[in-house]
């Protein structure tokens, strides 16, 4: 199971709200139809969905290279991920179905986004928590939640929802 086994919903619950510095959910929108508004409007002018096998692989390997040749062009990663994962997605959808906390994940959607999560209080957490590494990953790289690249090949919202957080 992925956390119900381990913390109790309420303490769960306790935990975001001291880590999320408004105390607003996770995606930092009160307004559930907000969490996904990126993704959808980005999903909305993507021409790509309807393209053949052969075109999505040609598209991969034109990413791949590019991604090999230099591996801090982040679209090209992102692409190639949203091209060659489709069905790993579906085994983590049918997972996450599978499980309670894991069903209650894909009916909210939940968001991180920087503006809503307290960095100073993840900095500030003990050395062996999910917080404290998650802080750590986030200034060594000096990277923040919204320069992820949205999903653009995923035909399927939920499963572009998935693959968003994934990243």
């Amino acid at each position: 199971k992925m956390l119900s086994g381990r913390l109790s919903k309420s303490f769960r619950r306790c935990l975001l709200q001291r880590v999320f510095s408004s105390g607003r959910p996770p995606c930092g929108e009160d307004d559930p139809s907000e969490r996904m508004r990126d993704i959808v409007e980005n999903f909305s002018k993507q021409p790509f969905h309807d393209q053949d096998g052969l075109a999505r692989i040609r598209m991969f390997v034109s990413n791949a290279v590019s991604a090999f040749q230099d591996p801090t062009k982040a679209e090209c990663v992102s692409a190639c991920g949203d091209l060659s994962g489709t069905r790993a997605l579906r085994e983590i959808r049918e997972r996450m179905r599978a499980d309670e906390e894991g069903r209650t994940i894909l009916d909210e959607r939940p968001r991180f986004r920087g503006e809503a999560i307290n960095f100073n209080y993840l900095g500030a957490l003990p050395d062996n928590t999910f917080g404290k590494h998650y802080w750590n990953f986030m200034a060594r790289y000096d990277f923040v939640p919204e320069e992820r690249p949205l999903v653009k090949y995923i035909a399927d919202m939920e499963l572009a929802y998935i693959l968003q957080r994934y990243k």
